[in-house]
C-alpha cells in the first residue's frame, strides 16, 4: 500500500502543472530565445522528433546549452538540472514554472535515473548532459557508462544533440564572456527498435561519437575570433600547474596575461590560443592534458608526505569560503572564512580554531558548481564549501579523482 501511494505521488509530481511547464518553456523559447540568438550569434537547424517521447543527450561546453538545445526542438522537454537551480526563493519559482528533474552534484544519481525513467514512461521527453559538468578545456569529457544502461532500459527513443562554439564563446572558467558564434543541431535520432538491437557498449560508443567536440581542433580548421575583455582572467580555475616550475596553485591571471611566480608567462588571444616566447602549449586543452599526466606521475611522490598540503586556498575575511552540511532538506552551517587544504590523504577546512577533516577514501563523490562551490558526499552526509567569489574549485575535484584512482573528468 505504501509503495502504491509513493508511486502515485511520484506520478503526480511530474504531471501536475505540466500544461504550465509546457507554456512557460514555449514562452521562454520565443522571448529569451530571441535574446540568446542575438547575443551568441546562435545558428541552429530545427528538428522534429519521430518518437513521441525521447531522451535527449547534449554535449556540455556552455552554461546556456539548455537554451541552445531548446530552440532546436519544438516540443516540450523536461531538463535534468543541478539541484542548485532549485534552491532558495528563485529556485522554488524556477521549479514551479518548469519543474526540472533535480540532480545533486557530488551525490548518488539513483533517484535522478528513476525520475528520468518515470517521465519517459509518462510520455514526457527528458534532456540531460551525460558529462554532468561544463567542459573545462574545450574537449568532450568523461561520461558514466551507466548512461548506456539508462538508454537501454528506458522507453522511447534517443536523440543526440551537439552544440559547437559554446566553449570559446564563454569558457566555464572565464571571468567574462566573449563575442562569437555558436551553432546547434540534432546529430542523430535512434528509435526504440534500433536501441533494442544495440548493446550497452554500442550505445555508449554511439553517444561518445555523436557528442564529441574539440574546440581547438575546430578552430584550426576554421579560425574564428572571440573578442572580449580580460581574456585570461579566471584561468586559475582550469590550469593550476605551471609547466615550467611544476608548482601547484602558483599561476595568476591579469587581463589577457597568464603567468607564474617563477616568471613563466603567456598571453591568451581572441582566437583562443596562447602566444609567448617560451609557451609550452598554445591552447588550454593541451596544457590540461599535460597537467593530468603530471599529476599521475606526482601521486607516488605526494603520497610519501601527508603532512605537507598539495594545494591550499584562503579567500580572506568577508568573502571567504563557507562550509555547510546537508541532511535531506535540512542544511547546517559549520564554518565561515575557511582555509581549504588538500593533502594526499585528506581534505581539511579550517575556520578559526575549528577544523573539519575528511579522509579522501571516505569521500564517495565530489563535484563543482560553477567556480564558487565544492560539493562532496562523505558517508551519508552531503557537504558544500562555497564562496560568493570565484575560487579554483575544479582543482580539488581533479586532484581528488586522481588521488583516489578514479576516472578523470
Amino acid at each position: 500500500m505504501a509503495e502504491l501511494v509513493k508511486n502515485q505521488h511520484d506520478v503526480t509530481r511530474w504531471t501536475k502543472g505540466l500544461s504550465r511547464n509546457r507554456a512557460m518553456q514555449e514562452f521562454f523559447r520565443h522571448t529569451l530565445g530571441a535574446y540568446i540568438k542575438k547575443k551568441y550569434k546562435y545558428k541552429f537547424l530545427p528538428y522534429q522528433s519521430k518518437e513521441k517521447a525521447f531522451l535527449l543527450l547534449i554535449n556540455h561546453t556552455h552554461n546556456c546549452d539548455p537554451f541552445f538545445a531548446t530552440l532546436i526542438f519544438p516540443d516540450y522537454i523536461r531538463y535534468v538540472a543541478t539541484e542548485q537551480w532549485t534552491e532558495g526563493p528563485a529556485g522554488k519559482l524556477f521549479t514551479f514554472l518548469l519543474n526540472p528533474i533535480p540532480r545533486k552534484k557530488g551525490a548518488s544519481a539513483d533517484e535522478t535515473v528513476e525520475n528520468i525513467e518515470l517521465n519517459l514512461k509518462l510520455g514526457i521527453s527528458v534532456a540531460m548532459f551525460p558529462e554532468g559538468v561544463v567542459s573545462i578545456n574545450g574537449q568532450s569529457g568523461y561520461f558514466s557508462p551507466r548512461t548506456g544502461e539508462l538508454v537501454k532500459q528506458c522507453t522511447g527513443g534517443l536523440i543526440t544533440c551537439r552544440i559547437d562554439g559554446g566553449y570559446l564563446c564563454d569558457p566555464v572558467w572565464a571571468k567574462y564572456p566573449r563575442r562569437g558564434t555558436t551553432e546547434g543541431r540534432a546529430v542523430r535520432e535512434y528509435t526504440r527498435e534500433e536501441l533494442d538491437r544495440m548493446s550497452v557498449d554500442e550505445i555508449n560508443a554511439a553517444i561518445a561519437k555523436d557528442l564529441y567536440v574539440n574546440a581547438y581542433e575546430e578552430q584550426r580548421k576554421n579560425l574564428k575570433r572571440y573578442r572580449g575583455k580580460a581574456l585570461a582572467e579566471g584561468l586559475e580555475n582550469a590550469l593550476f600547474i605551471c609547466p615550467k616550475c611544476h608548482r601547484v596553485g602558483t599561476m595568476q591571471s591579469d587581463k589577457s596575461d597568464y603567468f607564474c611566480t617563477c616568471g613563466y608567462k603567456v598571453t591568451l588571444g581572441d582566437t583562443g590560443f596562447f602566444t609567448g616566447e617560451d609557451a609550452f602549449f598554445d591552447n588550454v586543452l593541451d596544457w590540461d592534458l599535460w597537467q593530468r599526466e603530471y599529476i599521475k606521475e606526482q601521486i607516488p611522490v605526494w603520497k610519501k608526505d601527508n603532512k605537507r598540503p598539495i594545494t591550499a586556498d584562503d579567500m580572506g575575511s568577508g568573502k571567504g569560503i563557507n562550509l555547510f552540511e546537508t541532511t535531506g532538506r535540512k542544511r547546517n552551517f559549520l564554518m565561515n572564512n575557511a582555509l581549504v587544504r588538500l593533502y594526499c590523504d585528506r581534505l581539511e577546512l579550517v575556520g578559526g580554531e575549528k577544523t573539519e577533516r575528511f579522509m579522501l577514501s571516505e569521500i564517495n563523490r565530489m563535484g563543482s558548481h560553477r567556480s564558487t562551490g565544492l560539493l562532496f558526499t562523505c558517508g551519508v552526509m552531503y557537504y558544500k564549501a562555497s564562496s560568493k567569489c570565484e575560487w579554483p574549485v575544479f582543482k580539488y575535484v581533479a586532484l581528488w579523482r586522481f588521488l583516489t584512482g578514479r576516472q578523470y573528468l
